[in-house]
């Protein structure tokens, strides 16, 4: 009996391995792109870009160039290079024409082909049966701290520790799709704390796409309506600049008050496109003394203690608006948007320039060009009573050798509660900033260089004046060896803090290397960084980070993959963060402070070919401390662990 168990662990390992699919179709396309972007996000937006681009992949036989360039791995050139090739073949049939194009590295052959097809799927094909007409996707998460942190052990919050998300998709024929999705935080009290849902249809003729439901805008660079998420500076110094709207989209995500909620649809006839949206929903709000006016959106989506249940729904919103596009030679694109939107209660804010009435209306005019060796991005918009504007110039010198140049102008009265447009701060306002970045491809690898000046021209929450900083990275990326990839990142950041009532300039510089070694089937990698705080009079503090990490895709329908991670920094100011392999659709990028360790284990294993199962512990012990975290979820003692549980059925 003793043997039978010491063997049942290789028997199931080789049963596993007798299936042939791999279990990393979205997890591996979300780390090749946004492993190096931003520093401090934590958002299931950024998997909910990756997966519609998967579920509506570009047709080669039918695109554009503004068509192909929605596909994060792509620029301009490269498009157009795709597209020249596609038209010199004349009629394609499959993808694999890509592998035989000696100027498209194998790397970004096999990110961008999950976003791509090389024909539509019809509905009157015999051959391809109910089956491949339908497909359905259900998607189970359980997730929750081991460790009972303060709301729970005083009894402020209603529910229990679980944190619950679930998610049901089903498309028929690529054109008609349902979506279901319902969310519970832990200390929430109900299993549908949040719910979401839309139903869609994407079309080839004049009506092209209907949406009823949720679901998001983007237009232009960010500046009127953008979604919750949006690339920032990053390593990619030139590609993460200029945004690429996707109009009206269906929304399959959990931020609980950044969507709409009501009708999109989108009409287009040859080089025109029209797109109208209504949208009715409550938001959750803090409320003045009074009940009269609104101080503030409550943007964190928690309902776990009596004030924060209190303010659900407090403001409901009217919102409605359209957007027209005109294409001209597939090279310019000039668009125009109107929104309004309607407020139950006025927004009455303590700022002099903060967000004030009911009634808020946006115009707003993009124009995007590309012609060879030159791209424009740019947006200027009107709240009616300022002007926002961003303007980006992209140069392609050479194949290998890219510049870009973009000047923003958010002033201090300009107000937006779906606004994301690039620049240092997230609210689109009170800053002027100038960015130059440029990238060389060579022989030995990537570079990336940006140098980025900003300035708050009026005083902020953090700054009593007007203030100015800059930000400098050098990040170069070696895949020289097919087996070893080297990345190293110098980055400075000098910004402008407040240290009680006293104004002082910052400087943080961090130094990181990485280096990976292995294949798809196993890899290794390790990290190291450094981090120098500067404030001047009072010195510098220092950070340092180390990590191992070990990747084994033991057979097609295992994966596993675990890290550790040993951190000492001087406070939360030389915070380090780390992205972390996680559970498909979390992004998860911790930020680290303290002295401590910090490891997680991950297993995916796709059981059957309709079912997989993900699993995640992690742990961060702080050997220091006597207990970790704040407020309401302080822990009392120095270990956090947690244990993340997925179920997906795909059929």
């Amino acid at each position: 009996m003793k043997r039978l168990f010491l063997f049942l662990p290789l028997i199931m390992i080789q049963q596993i391995c007798a299936q042939t699919d791999s279990v990393l179709p979205v997890d591996q396309l979300v780390e090749n792109f946004l492993e190096n972007s931003n520093d401090n996000v934590e958002s299931s937006q950024i998997y909910s870009l990756f997966e519609y681009l998967l579920d509506n992949p570009v047709d080669l036989t039918s695109a554009s160039v503004s068509d192909l360039m929605k596909i994060p791995f792509l620029d301009f050139p490269t498009a157009e290079r795709i597209l020249t090739e596609v038209k010199r073949r004349g009629k394609i049939t499959s993808l694999s024409f890509l592998d035989s194009l000696k100027w498209l590295s194998p790397a970004l052959v096999r990110n961008i082909k999950p976003f791509l097809t090389s024909g539509k799927v019809k509905l009157n094909s015999a051959k391809s049966g109910n089956r491949k007409m339908f497909s359905t996707e259900i998607r189970t998460r359980l997730q929750t701290d081991l460790q009972t942190g303060k709301g729970f052990t005083e009894n402020k919050f209603e529910g229990n520790k679980i944190k619950n998300y679930n998610r049901l998709k089903i498309n028929y024929a690529k054109k008609y799709f349902l979506t279901l999705l319902t969310e519970k935080d832990a200390g929430e009290k109900t299993f549908t704390d949040f719910y979401s849902g839309n139903l869609s249809f994407n079309g080839t003729g004049f009506l092209n796409k209907v949406i009823l439901g949720d679901y998001l805008v983007e237009f232009g660079q960010g500046l009127a309506l953008w979604s919750p998420y949006a690339f920032s500076k990053g390593s990619e110094a030139v590609r993460s600049v200029i945004k690429r709207p996707r109009g009206i989209i269906k929304y399959t995500s959990t931020d609980e008050n950044r969507f709409y909620r009501g009708i999109a649809l989108s009409l287009v006839s040859g080089n025109l496109q029209l797109a109208l949206f209504y949208s009715a929903k409550n938001m959750d709000a803090s409320l003045t003394d009074d009940s009269m006016h609104v101080r503030s959106i409550s943007y964190g989506g928690y309902h776990r203690t009596g004030p924060e249940i209190s303010k659900k729904d407090l403001l409901k919103e009217n919102s409605f608006g359209t957007i027209l596009i005109f294409e001209i030679f597939n090279s310019l694109t000039l668009s125009y948007l109107y929104n309004k939107s309607n407020y139950s209660l006025p927004f009455l804010s303590t700022k002099a320039f903060g967000l004030n009435g009911n009634s808020f209306g946006f115009h707003s005019l993009s124009i995007d060009f590309h012609r060879k060796f030159l791209s424009l991005g740019s947006e200027i918009a009107y709240n009616s009573v300022s002007v926002a504007s961003i303007f980006n110039l992209g140069l392609n010198l050479t194949e290998n050798f890219k510049l870009i140049f973009s000047f923003r102008n958010y002033p201090r009265n300009y107000y937006n509660l779906y606004a994301n447009g690039f620049g240092e701060q997230n609210n689109t306002q009170n800053e002027t900033g100038f960015y130059t970045g440029m990238v060389w491809r060579n022989r030995f690898g990537v570079l990336n260089v940006y140098y980025d000046l900003y300035r708050f021209p009026y005083s902020t929450f953090n700054n009593l004046f007007p203030e100015k900083g800059s930000d400098f990275l050098i990040d170069f990326y070696s895949r020289k060896f097919n087996s070893t990839q080297i990345r190293l990142k110098y980055k400075r950041e000098t910004k402008p803090e407040d240290f009680s009532g006293e104004s002082r300039k910052t400087y943080t510089n961090s130094i990181r290397a990485d280096i990976l070694i292995g294949n798809n089937n196993f890899s290794t990698r390790s990290r190291i960084e450094l981090k120098y705080y500067e404030t001047g009079s009072s010195g510098t503090e220092r950070g340092f980070l180390l990590f191992q990490e070990l990747n084994w895709l033991c057979c097609s329908k295992l994966y596993l993959s675990g890290r550790i991670i040993f951190f000492n920094t001087g406070s939360y100011s030389t915070r380090l963060y780390e992205y972390e392999k996680n559970i498909r659709g979390i992004f998860y990028n911790p930020a680290l402070f303290g002295k401590g360790v910090r490891w997680y284990l991950l297993a995916k294993w796709q059981l059957f070919d309709f079912l997989e199962l993900s699993l995640k512990y992690s742990e961060t012990y702080k050997p220091f401390e006597k207990s970790t975290g704040s407020g309401y979820s302080a822990l009392p003692s120095n270990l956090d662990n947690s244990l993340s549980l997925q179920v997906e059925l795909h059929y």
